[in-house]
C-alpha cells in the first residue's frame, strides 16, 4: 500500500480534518462514534501497515441486445494482521482495473 502523503492531502470531510489536525488517533474512536469515514486517506493514516490479497476473480457476463458482456470481479481483503480486516469487490472489463478500482487507488 502507498503512504499517505499528509502534507498534499487535502480533506473534504469533517472527520478528515479532524484527523489531519490529530485531534482523533485511533480508528476505534471513529467506530465507536458511528461516524461514516468517506476518505480512503482517514484508514491510511489511522491504521498504517495494511495489507491486501486478491482471494477470488471470477467472470461476470450479463446477456445484452449485441450479444454477451464480460466482465472480471476482484475481490480483494486488506488488513493489518492485528485486528483489523476489511473486503472489497470491484468490476471492470479488465483484471487489472477491477482489483485497483475496489481498493480506490488510481490507475
Amino acid at each position: 500500500m502507498p503512504e499517505v502523503d499528509l502534507e498534499a492531502w487535502q480533506p473534504k470531510t469533517k472527520l478528515g480534518r479532524t484527523v489531519k489536525e490529530g485531534k482523533i488517533a485511533s480508528l476505534e474512536e471513529i467506530l465507536r462514534k458511528g461516524l461514516p469515514i468517506l476518505e480512503p486517506q482517514i484508514v491510511d493514516v489511522l491504521v498504517p501497515n495494511l495489507r491486501e490479497e486478491v482471494i477470488d476473480i471470477g467472470l461476470v457476463q450479463k446477456m445484452h441486445a449485441s450479444g454477451r458482456r464480460s466482465k472480471f470481479r476482484a475481490t480483494v481483503v486488506i488488513g493489518n494482521e492485528d485486528g483489523y480486516i476489511g473486503l472489497g469487490q470491484g468490476k471492470a472489463k479488465e483484471v487489472g482495473p477491477a482489483i485497483r478500482k475496489q481498493l480506490k487507488m488510481p490507475s
